[in-house]
């Protein structure tokens, strides 16, 4: 439909907290917002999200994921299945690779 099926993308995400900062580098949480299935956290290490200096929280961040199906959902436009398994196996606080539906506005083709 738009081309973007099976590829690589950016999704923007929201850094809320750190959840450990005994490594290095720190753990944070990070926010992403389905308009299907409301708000969801992923946890992973700081660089995964940002190449940016950890600083005043929240802030913004991505994560890379793939556009594993495409769609139209009327007054919002395109909108995309992504999965958050590849390429950096990012997961959420149970462990599980994030698989849902965004707008187009939340990703970046790179």
């Amino acid at each position: 439909m738009w081309g973007w099926l099976g590829k690589r993308a950016v999704l923007t995400v929201k850094i809320v907290r750190i959840t450990d900062d005994s490594t290095y580098p720190v753990f944070v949480e990070a926010e992403v917002h389905s308009f299907q299935t409301g708000t969801h956290r992923l946890v992973d290490k700081l660089p995964i999200f940002t190449d940016a200096e950890l600083s005043l929280l929240p802030m913004p961040g991505e994560v890379h994921c793939t556009i594993v199906e495409e769609g139209n959902h009327g007054h919002l436009g395109p909108i995309f299945l992504v999965d958050t398994e590849e390429p950096h196996h990012v997961c959420d606080e149970n462990g599980k690779p994030l698989r849902i539906w965004v707008e187009a506005h939340q990703l970046d083709e790179r």
